[in-house]
């Protein structure tokens, strides 16, 4: 059994453009990313059970990085975690969209409307008065 320490220019080559497709804030899901790579000659192959990622691996020409060694394991660990935090970027930007804005002039006029009700309403009440 041969292991492999060190990495040549080609492979961390390789691993950059993996690297630098996860970080990209389109990517947000894999099917993206895989689409990202395949433009450029990358496979990507990737398992789910019951909603959870199971395996993952990434192949251009001899080079294959995959999830199950635990060397690997890290650098795919690392792209799957960028591409989570992509899709919590996006969602969060939704939220931020859609929260109304603050408007004091708004809030100033319904609590004048409140009390000037209020005030009324008690004008004419008889409730306490005894004869």
């Amino acid at each position: 059994m041969e292991r492999k320490l060190f990495y040549n220019a080609y492979e961390i080559n390789v691993l950059r453009e993996i690297r630098r497709a996860s970080k990209n804030k389109s990517n947000t899901d894999l099917n993206k990313l895989k689409q990202d790579l395949a433009k450029r000659n990358i496979q990507v192959n990737f398992e789910l059970k019951n909603g959870k990622l199971d395996f993952i691996s990434f192949k251009k020409n001899e080079f294959e990085i995959n999830s199950i060694k635990g060397n690997d394991r890290v650098f795919t660990d690392r792209v799957v975690k960028s591409i989570n935090e992509n899709k919590n970027i996006l969602e969060q930007a939704k939220k931020e969209k859609k929260k109304p804005e603050y408007n004091r002039f708004a809030e100033m006029k319904k609590h004048r409307e409140e009390r000037t009700e209020l005030l009324s309403r008690n004008m004419y009440d008889t409730k306490g008065f005894t004869r």
